[in-house]
């Protein structure tokens, strides 16, 4: 309940400096590049005049959310939830950003998990890995309620754009199962992979809530860190 309530709304294809400033996001990589190609040598050069690779946030805690998913929850409920919720849920939350998140411009990132690609030239490599705040994660092991077995996971996403000649490019992505991932270019959003939901454990009826009382949390959280290659896509 508290990772659906806890989650951001899927992001549109919106401009993106306008999506970013609504913090709505758990961890958000951006660059703008320039290719510039020699007609009669192919010799191709990439600039960039801006990029980042930055954390972002867990928004408060939301009914909104859990009815989105099939939950009922009436006036009665929400007043005994929140009775019961923690007050690091109650507002938002900035993560925490592993130094390894970097945008590379023309080259490979050092830490790159993409691979059996085509060997054409790269355009840009972008990393981003982050974690649930120090905050969210004292709330979630602290016994005896709610006594999370494990701390919470790094997630991590990566993209690379590389140039396929002719006027084509090609984005390869990579990343977590764990949560959804978006992809941008040129201001619209040409993917979605939605986060891996295991077909193993039992929901309420008519509901995405899971029945927590019939999981088996250690084979959950090895789920949410392995890696899975999403759909690579060509933009012309």
């Amino acid at each position: 309940m508290g990772l659906m309530a806890t989650s951001n709304w899927a992001p549109p294809s919106v401009d993106f400096r306008a999506f970013k400033a609504g913090q709505d996001f758990r961890a958000i990589a951006f660059g703008s590049v320039h290719v510039d190609v020699d007609g009669p040598t192919g010799t191709v050069t990439v600039s960039h005049t801006d990029s980042l690779a930055e954390v972002g946030f867990t928004p408060p805690f939301s009914f909104q959310k859990l009815r989105q998913n099939g939950a009922i929850v009436g006036p009665a409920d929400e007043l005994a939830i929140e009775r019961e919720l923690p007050a690091v849920v109650k507002t938002i939350h900035a993560g925490e950003i592993s130094p390894l998140s970097s945008v590379v411009v023309g080259a490979r990132h050092v830490n790159t998990a993409i691979d059996n690609v085509p060997d054409d030239p790269v355009l840009a490599n972008a990393l981003v890995k982050v974690r649930a705040s120090a905050a969210e994660d004292a709330s979630g092991v602290a016994l005896p309620e709610p006594g999370v077995p494990f701390h919470v996971p790094w997630v991590w996403c990566e993209v690379l754009l590389t140039n396929a000649g002719d006027r084509n490019v090609n984005l390869f992505a990579r990343g977590s199962t764990f949560p959804s991932h978006a992809f941008y270019v040129n201001g619209s959003r040409i993917d979605l992979a939605l986060q891996a939901f295991h077909a193993s454990y039992l929901v309420f009826p008519g509901t995405s809530l899971l029945r927590e009382s019939d999981m088996i949390m250690p084979a959950f959280f090895q789920k949410g860190g392995a890696g899975v290659r999403l759909t690579d896509r060509t933009q012309q």
